[in-house]
């Protein structure tokens, strides 16, 4: 473990879909403070998710990625999405959709997309509960599915169960997200790349200038705080977009 506590401060510019700080490949963060400071000039809601690691062989482990398909086997194509090539979230028929799989309760799904929505599709979210998948409370969602970043945020359910079903398929040790469009886009929807978050800290309706702050246990150098791997990374949400939005962190790194 590194002799002394790190300091950085960087502004982040994004809804929530890129790391603000993640460790050097062969090391390890450990983070003992996280604060998010709202300067958008109005009220918005403000989050902080883990990265869950999605490079090499982690990928199976951590994380799936399905496409649905109401008259089809679901395809599995979270290692086409990683390597930037395009995939079709969204066909042109009712039901259709994807799957979004984790090994803990995520909270926080960013899909870059190359080819946008067309028409007025509905989509609906949802999770399984052990028994079914069930209607989904979120936060955030796309108005629009847009060419760009695209972001879900929900507060996970406290009784989703790992599982599926057999009509939806996937992995049946993992966490389940399903989003589907009841009625569905006039062209297909294709994304390029996805990141998964596990959701550590969240408040509604922070105030212009206001903080968000996550705090380990126990704050200084050698104590216990939050372990970042190789591969994860730490990334901010803010309901409004702005560069004048920041985050700090107080961390260390180890090998």
């Amino acid at each position: 473990m590194s002799d002394i506590l790190l300091s950085k401060v960087v502004s982040y510019d994004l809804v929530g879909s890129e790391s603000a700080l993640a460790p050097a490949s062969g090391r390890q963060l450990v983070i003992h403070k996280i604060t998010a400071q709202n300067r958008v000039g109005s009220t918005i809601d403000v989050g902080l998710a883990t990265k869950i690691p999605n490079d090499g062989a982690s990928l199976s482990t951590n994380m799936s990625v399905y496409t649905l398909d109401a008259t089809a086997t679901p395809d599995a194509v979270a290692s086409t999405l990683l390597d930037g090539d395009t995939t079709d979230i969204f066909s042109t028929a009712t039901d259709d959709g994807f799957l979004v799989q984790a090994t803990v309760p995520f909270g926080l799904v960013s899909i870059v997309l190359s080819q946008a929505q067309s028409g007025s599709p509905i989509e609906a979210y949802t999770y399984y509960d052990g028994d079914a998948y069930v209607a989904l409370t979120t936060v955030d969602v796309p108005a629009t599915w847009g060419v760009g970043i695209n972001t879900i945020l929900f507060v996970p359910p406290h009784d989703w169960a790992t599982g599926t079903t057999d009509a939806v398929g996937g992995d049946t040790d993992k966490y389940s997200l399903r989003v589907i469009a009841s009625t569905a886009p006039g062209q297909a929807v294709q994304a390029t790349s996805i990141i998964v978050g596990e959701l550590i800290e969240f408040k509604e309706g922070v105030l212009d200038n206001a903080e968000l702050v996550f705090t380990s246990p126990q704050i200084g150098r050698g104590n216990n705080g939050l372990l970042l791997e190789a591969g994860s990374g730490i990334i901010p949400y803010f309901g409004t977009a702005a560069a004048a939005n920041k985050v700090s962190f107080l961390y260390e790194t180890q090998q």
